[in-house]
């Protein structure tokens, strides 16, 4: 075979493997929505796994049901307690709370797988004043020490023992620094969780001085269920 035929053989046998890649690669891709309908990739919050072949993590489907942990089994139960506040109570816990009304819900997971991260979800709540991501708002996680390990450029300013709700509770006061920008400041307690030997109550305040009577009240609410 001369040259030109070898040449025209090479460019019919390329065009044929790329069509019928082609038509395969839109075969499968079809495939997998049939087969999954209301598959959502978006984030890994819903699914610790990665998405099939060829789907972006921006897929406008709902998540695959059998392999996403239901977030609804760690919302916490949430009521009207008294005109100014609502109340918060967590039956896996076994714990309740009191905070203000005017504070908006942002998460209700507590405890929840995260990213693959076990009881890394969070219950917090959003203050009316709030204006930056974090600032403004009160956390609570699930925490496995009672000692606060600093992280980056963070600082222990004080750290104070104190009962909250018949538990030897710590109190830190927390400043990280980054260069340039102002600093950021926080207060946590870290509250024994009574039924869960090891395990923890991490209530936060974010960056939010104005708010220092907010988590006190909710400190102080705190009662363990029986």
């Amino acid at each position: 075979m001369d040259l030109p035929k070898k040449i025209i053989t090479l460019i019919v046998g390329t065009f044929l493997f790329l069509g019928g890649f082609g038509v395969g690669w839109f075969s499968y891709k079809k495939q997998i929505q049939e087969m999954y309908p209301f598959v959502n990739y978006k984030g890994t919050l819903f699914s610790p796994v990665s998405p099939p072949l060829g789907f972006a993590t921006t897929t406008p489907y709902p998540p695959i049901p059998y392999i996403i942990p239901d977030k609804r089994e760690y919302a916490g139960i949430i009521s009207s307690s008294t005109k100014d506040y609502n109340l918060y109570t967590n039956k896996r816990y076994g714990f309740e709370l009191n905070y203000p009304k005017e504070f908006t819900v942002g998460e209700n997971i507590l405890g929840s797988p995260v990213d693959g991260k076990e009881e890394s979800g969070q219950f917090w709540i959003s203050s009316p004043t709030r204006e930056a991501h974090n600032d403004g708002t009160i956390s609570i996680q699930i925490l496995h020490s009672k000692e606060y390990s600093v992280r980056g450029n963070e600082k222990i300013v004080t750290k104070k023992q104190t009962l909250v709700a018949g538990q030897h509770s710590y109190l830190y006061s927390i400043n990280e620094y980054y260069p340039g920008s102002s600093n950021y400041n926080f207060i946590l307690y870290i509250v024994p969780i009574p039924t869960y030997p090891g395990k923890y109550l991490g209530v936060t305040l974010h960056n939010d001085p104005t708010n220092f009577s907010a988590i006190d009240k909710i400190i102080q609410s705190i009662v363990w269920l029986q």
